[in-house]
C-alpha cells in the first residue's frame, strides 16, 4: 500500500515551511517514526517522520523548496520488501590455513659451497 507522508498541520500564522534536508533516499526502508526531512518555518523547526515502515517510492518535494499545510512530501510503500531481509545470506567464510606443512622426510643435502682454488689446486674448473 501507498502512504503518504504530509506536511503536519501548520499554526495559524504560518503560511508555509522550508524543506531543509532528506535524511533518507528514495529505495531506503525506513521504520515508522524515522525521521525522513527536516521541516523550518519562521518559529519552528519540525521533523517529518515516517507514518508507516515500508521503503521511499517517491519523494515530491526536494530539499529547499517551500510547502504548505497537507501538502505531499514523498510516498512510502508499505508493501516493498526490506531490502536487508531479501538478500540472500553472506556464505560462510572458510579458515584457510596458512600455516606451512613440516615435511617427515630428511632434509636434502644443500650443495657443497666452493671452498676456492688454492696454490697448485687444478683439479677444481676454473682454478690453473
Amino acid at each position: 500500500m501507498l502512504v503518504d507522508v504530509k506536511v503536519p498541520v501548520l499554526a495559524e500564522s504560518v503560511t508555509e515551511a522550508t524543506l531543509l534536508d532528506w535524511h533518507k533516499q528514495v529505495g531506503d526502508h525506513v521504520k515508522r517514526g524515522d525521521n525522513l526531512i527536516d521541516l523550518e518555518t519562521d518559529k519552528v523547526t519540525l521533523e517529518v517522520t515516517a507514518p508507516e515502515d515500508g521503503v521511499v517510492k517517491q519523494i515530491v518535494k526536494p530539499s529547499g523548496e517551500t510547502a504548505g499545510s497537507n501538502e505531499v512530501l514523498a510516498v512510502i510503500d508499505t508493501e516493498a520488501p526490506n531490502p536487508s531481509s531479501s538478500q540472500a545470506p553472506e556464505p560462510q567464510k572458510k579458515e584457510v590455513d596458512t600455516e606451512v606443512p613440516r615435511s617427515s622426510s630428511p632434509k636434502a643435502p644443500e650443495p657443497q659451497k666452493k671452498r676456492g682454488c688454492q696454490r697448485g689446486d687444478q683439479t677444481e674448473p676454473g682454478c690453473a
